[in-house]
């Protein structure tokens, strides 16, 4: 099984990660994924990596602050998942760059462009505008198709399905032309750090654990919802 959820910022939020906190993660194997955003504080924190280790599944990392290539030099690059990524640990890895990664079997976009709210700081934007590209190129070379898209801010439309439109997003307007223009199944976000079903094909994700295939798994179609759900309605999902 692959598994989404959204940011861990600090050794508070890695709890849920662990089956004290999530029994059914005991279950898990190797075999399995969980994709989540993690901050720069834990990734800098050299006690992570083996902590991620003792985990009983695998795990994908996105760059939530969009500064792993602060110490990125640390750690050795190599393809997985059908494109680049950083070997944090034994059974981890972080995906810095956008891109079209593959994992059992699924074209999955993934990306750390983040809230751009910072639009004044040029060292931010220009980071950002690398993966905009990246972002961009990697979707149009795979004909503007995906299974799924991960990202760590949402489209600026969604914002405002969540009532979230009254701050400038320069990364969220950027995304909106793939709404137009790409063809995926559902669409996974980190930020505004909330657990919400927005409607059919994007959900907004904080600790609650997501099937990645969640609409595939379900008999009937998940709806909206303004308020955190409790874990067991997701547990209707994958059984």
């Amino acid at each position: 099984m692959i598994f989404v959820i959204g940011a861990v910022r600090n050794s508070n939020d890695a709890v849920i990660l662990t089956g004290s906190a999530n029994p059914f993660l005991l279950k898990m194997t190797k075999k399995d994924i969980v994709i989540f955003f993690a901050s720069m504080e834990l990734l800098r924190d050299k006690s992570f990596p083996a902590f991620l280790d003792r985990l009983p599944y695998t795990s994908i990392i996105l760059d939530l602050d969009e500064g792993f290539y602060q110490i990125a030099d640390s750690f050795k690059v190599t393809k997985r998942f059908g494109s680049r990524a950083y070997i944090y640990s034994d059974s981890a890895y972080v995906i810095a760059d956008s891109g079209m990664y593959t994992i059992k079997n699924y074209k999955i976009m993934m990306t750390s462009i983040g809230f751009s709210e910072a639009k004044y700081d040029l060292k931010y934007n220009a980071r950002s505008d690398i993966q905009r590209r990246r972002f961009r190129n990697a979707f149009e070379r795979y004909g503007m198709k995906a299974d799924y898209v991960i990202s760590n801010t949402a489209p600026h439309k969604i914002f405002k399905k969540m009532q979230m439109s009254g701050t400038f997003d320069y990364n969220g307007i950027f995304l909106d032309r793939f709404l137009r223009r790409a063809e995926f199944k559902s669409w996974f976000f980190a930020y505004p750090h909330r657990e919400r079903i927005v409607d059919e094909k994007f959900f907004c994700k904080s600790h609650l654990f997501t099937p990645l295939n969640v609409l595939e798994l379900d008999t009937g179609e998940p709806e909206p919802t303004d308020h955190i759900e409790p874990f067991s309605y997701y547990l209707r999902y994958f059984g």
